[in-house]
């Protein structure tokens, strides 16, 4: 079963990417690895969101948030300093983790069913099954704890979202320690942005919220299309996702991934 819908892979035989070696997507030098630090269910996998779609989720992430993600991999600093007299302070670290509201969990997830109906009615079985419920975001946040991340991290979350959409662009499997470089890089940069320090508790838990679903869904869609051999599908996939860090100004298919962190490729 494939969970891309016809419209996708029209485009993609129309294309001509239909005959076109998964292997020849991979980034250079990037090799596969058995399997995942930890594999979302796969039930979230029966869902789909197409780029449109994402870009329409992300307006509810922000864009102070994104321009302060793309910092984190990118490399780029923080431009807020503090002046005191004639001295140039630092200013003071952002507060990454965040209490939580479940009333506002509730209504975010209604919303963000709401927005993936709209874009694609034929979801809508799905779509209150298993986002509206919850189970979505449960199953998320179980896969961060099993990494050692917390889902009411702000950091743990981004990583979570840019390790996860890197290895759908570049069709290979982060390892834990790139997972592990990732986040220490991405939580190093976010501690230090302006756009976090000001957030509030609640802002934090819809932003994180967002890219959280975002990405359980597309992650476990990829793992499952791998499973299944889903080429089409994988290549629809990795075509949303690209353009979607794309339009974020990042481009996941120009960065290596290491213990490092993100560098350019």
């Amino acid at each position: 079963m494939s969970f891309i819908p016809n419209t996708a892979r029209a485009m993609l035989i129309a294309s001509g990417l239909m005959t076109a070696p998964l292997s020849a997507c991979a980034a250079d030098g990037a090799r596969d690895v058995p399997a995942p630090p930890a594999s979302f269910p796969t039930r979230a996998s029966s869902l789909y969101i197409s780029a449109s779609c994402q870009q329409d989720l992300m307006l509810k992430v922000g864009r102070p948030v994104l321009a302060a993600g793309q910092r984190s991999v990118l490399g780029s600093a923080p431009t807020l300093q503090v002046r005191t007299g004639s001295n140039e302070l630092s200013p003071p670290l952002a507060q990454l983790q965040y209490q939580a509201s479940d009333s506002i969990s509730h209504t975010l997830h209604e919303q963000i069913a709401g927005r993936m109906m709209a874009y694609d009615p034929a979801q809508a079985a799905p779509i209150q099954t298993l986002l509206v419920s919850g189970e979505v975001w449960r199953d998320f946040d179980g896969l961060l704890s099993r990494l050692g991340l917390s889902s009411r991290n702000i950091a743990d979350v981004m990583t979570s979202y840019y390790v996860g959409s890197w290895e759908v662009v570049n069709q290979t499997v982060a390892s834990a320690a790139f997972w592990l470089g990732a986040r220490k890089q991405i939580a190093a940069s976010l501690s230090r942005s302006p756009e976090i320090l000001l957030m509030s508790d609640s802002e934090k838990q819809r932003s994180s919220e967002t890219l959280g679903i975002v990405t359980a869904v597309t992650s476990s869609a990829w793992q499952a299309m791998q499973v299944q051999g889903d080429q089409i599908g994988l290549l629809a996939l990795q075509s949303s996702v690209h353009q979607s860090l794309l339009q974020q100004g990042i481009d996941m298919k120009r960065l290596k991934l290491s213990q490092r962190g993100f560098a350019p490729g």
